[in-house]
């Protein structure tokens, strides 16, 4: 082979061969993390009937346990009060029990009362069922609690007093006997409420705002008398009227009621003027 040919074979030969890959970074496996397991403790809560049975000896199978409710009122209004009374009959015998319902009686001859029957009336050993309720009044009522074996036969369960207190309106009430006032409703709002005796009462006022209650309008206290028609042949003038001011008396209760005449705030500042004047008829609701 001519010299040429042979330069040319090896350049062809060279073109032909194969390449070697380029080399490639090794890429490291993902590391997942072993799941972090927290174990979870069932939250055991005991039924009330343990605590309550503690407290009751071995004989007493059936207990009651109640909660004497304190009404909470809003701020200056005794007819909105509210609070919540809660009942509970635990089951602290060996064997179930059926709880037919509760009573709830006026001790008073006469009185009403209030019956409470259970959906699910069944008490396990050891088991409670509890009643919780909203009140809104003072009550003083006796509770009666009618449970039975699961053959009908009754069991014997002490009565209890329930009451319902109302500290807010005790001490208004108590307060208003201090003051000598009248308790009660309280013109058309029909709002429980005082109406204390002013301290003031029947003394004498000659503006509208100089009594602890009302100024009213007693009477008339002339400084200059009226004068009469005056004619001079045909000719007449017409009488002239008193000079003076209005005079009233304070009223007996702090807040009153009905229509009533009283004095105006202010005529005491008023020179006298011709009657009359200073004086307002209002009624009161």
């Amino acid at each position: 082979m001519p010299p040429r040919s042979w330069s040319l074979a090896l350049a062809l030969t060279a073109c032909a061969a194969p390449r070697e890959p380029p080399a490639v970074a090794p890429v490291a496996a993902p590391v997942v993390a072993a799941p972090i397991v927290v174990p979870v403790v069932p939250v055991v809560v005991p039924d009330e009937a343990v605590a309550i049975c503690a407290e009751a000896d071995a004989a007493t199978r059936i207990r009651v346990r109640v909660e004497h409710a304190i009404l909470a009122c809003e701020e200056g209004r005794l007819d909105r009060c509210q609070a919540e009374a809660r009942h509970v009959v635990a089951n602290c015998g060996a064997e179930p029990v059926l709880l037919r319902r509760l009573v709830f009686g006026d001790p008073a001859p006469g009185g009403r009362a209030m019956i409470v029957e259970p959906a699910e009336p069944r008490i396990e050993p050891r088991r409670s069922w509890a009643w919780t309720r909203k009140v809104f009044h003072e009550s003083a009522d006796i509770l009666h609690v009618e449970v039975v074996e699961l053959d009908g036969a009754a069991i014997v369960v002490a009565e209890l007093p329930v009451h319902v207190s109302n500290p807010a309106r005790e001490a208004a009430m108590a307060a208003c006997v201090a003051c000598g006032g009248v308790w009660g409703i309280q013109g058309l709002r029909y709002h429980d409420g005082c109406n204390c005796r002013a301290r003031d009462a029947g003394q004498p006022c000659h503006d509208g705002g100089a009594c602890e209650g009302a100024c009213k309008f007693d009477r008339w206290e002339v400084s200059q008398p009226a004068e009469p028609a005056r004619c001079k042949g045909k000719v007449c003038s017409g009488p002239a009227s008193a000079i003076g001011r209005p005079v009233g008396r304070c009223s007996d209760r702090v807040a009153i009621r009905s229509c009533h005449t009283l004095l105006r705030e202010g005529v005491a500042a008023e020179p006298d003027q011709a009657l009359p004047w200073g004086i307002t008829r209002i009624c009161v609701d």
